[in-house]
Parts: structure tokens; C-alpha cells; sequence
């Protein structure tokens, strides 16, 4: 009789814990309709073209969000078959239906302003010596909207350096536009895309500030 009771009490004590569970995950903010699933990003990308042509910024974007399960990124056809994208991008409501209509939960948005290769002096000994370096820069804002609160999770302008060739010099020739620092012609195509990867590998260690780490 004794076991029975125990039995009994443990029993109506599990819809009172349940209840308190979604209590607290409803206070913390945490979604139980997507907990322990994959989540759909959708993933926009506003960059002007470069000087070896159209940004391939999204592509890496999309690689980038794909490793691991934390994403599940859908795919859409702006140009095409998807509804084109919201000319004001600050319009909320906006932005929210068409994240919607193309089946997202997650709207990330990277607007490049900047992509651009300098000859940048990183070390130097007056009088004895300078040392110069190519340096791919790309400057612009991310942008993480939660499509069904309608809520912006994530505002932050970014910049991505990358490394390119450098030299020493002594310090008499002091010229920042040497040949041997220059990314030859040949070569501009793929520095650039890995500049791109620089970038998406920044960007998703933004996003994990606001996604728990993943």
C-alpha cells in the first residue's frame, strides 16, 4: 500500500513539473517548437560587385551555416522562382512576410559596403627598416531577424582582414606600392574567395552569441 502511494504521488507530480519546464523555458525565452531541432535559415546577401566579379559571398554564407545541424538552410532563387526581396530592408513587417512566404524562421541579412585589397605598413624600425603587407578588407553589417517574433536578434557591423603577401624593406625604399606585396592578376580570383570565407567564418561567430554557443 505504502509503494503504491509513492507511485501515485510521483505520478501527479509530473504534470506540475512539465508545467513549471515550459514556464521556465517561456521565461528564458526558449522556443519549444524548434528545441532540439534543426532550425530554417534563410540567408540574403547584398554586396556590389568586386573587381573579379559577382560576390560569392552567400555561397560560403550557406557553407559556412551548413556544418554541423545547427541550421537547416533553405533554399531560394531570388533572381527566379522566389518572390523578390523587400526593397526597403528596414521595413520589419516586410521582411518578416517574405521569410515567411519562402519558408524560413531565421531572415540573416549581410549588407557588404566595402571589399577592397590595400598595401597596409605593419612593422617598422625608423631608420632601418620598413615591412609591408597586402591586406583584403571586407567592411559591412549582419543582421539576424527571428521571423516569427519578429524580433531582431542580432545588429552588428563587421570588418574582415585578410592576409596577403608581405616584404621588408630598408628604410630608404619605404614604397607601399612595391610589386612583390601586389596580388597579381592571376591570383585576385581566389584571394578574394577566401577573403569571402574570412567573412563567413566572422559572421557565424556573431551569430553565435545569440544561438547558445552553436
Amino acid at each position: 500500500m505504502f509503494i503504491q502511494l509513492r507511485k501515485s504521488a510521483k505520478n501527479s507530480a509530473r504534470p506540475a513539473l512539465l508545467f513549471l519546464a515550459l514556464l521556465f523555458g517561456a521565461f528564458l525565452g526558449i522556443d519549444d517548437s524548434t528545441a532540439g531541432s534543426q532550425r530554417a535559415m534563410v540567408v540574403h546577401v547584398n554586396s556590389v560587385p568586386s573587381v573579379v566579379g559577382e560576390s560569392g559571398l552567400r555561397e560560403r554564407m550557406i557553407i559556412e551555416l551548413g556544418r554541423g545541424n545547427a541550421y537547416q538552410i533553405v533554399q531560394i532563387d531570388e533572381e527566379n522562382s522566389s518572390p523578390a526581396f523587400p526593397e526597403n530592408a528596414n521595413d520589419l513587417e516586410a521582411l518578416r512576410n517574405w521569410g515567411a512566404e519562402v519558408g524560413g524562421r531565421y531572415l540573416m541579412m549581410v549588407d557588404v559596403y566595402r571589399q577592397a585589397i590595400e598595401q597596409k605598413k605593419t612593422f617598422n624600425i625608423p631608420l632601418i627598416l620598413h615591412k609591408y603587407q597586402a591586406v583584403g578588407i571586407i567592411e559591412g553589417e549582419v543582421r539576424l531577424l527571428d521571423i516569427s517574433r519578429g524580433k531582431m536578434l542580432l545588429s552588428e557591423p563587421f570588418r574582415v582582414e585578410t592576409k596577403g603577401p608581405r616584404i621588408i624593406q630598408a628604410y630608404f625604399d619605404d614604397n607601399r606600392h612595391d610589386a612583390d606585396i601586389s596580388i597579381p592578376a592571376t591570383h585576385k580570383s581566389a584571394f578574394f574567395r577566401e577573403m569571402e570565407t574570412d567573412a563567413a567564418k566572422q559572421i557565424r561567430k556573431l551569430l553565435r552569441t545569440v544561438t547558445n554557443g552553436k
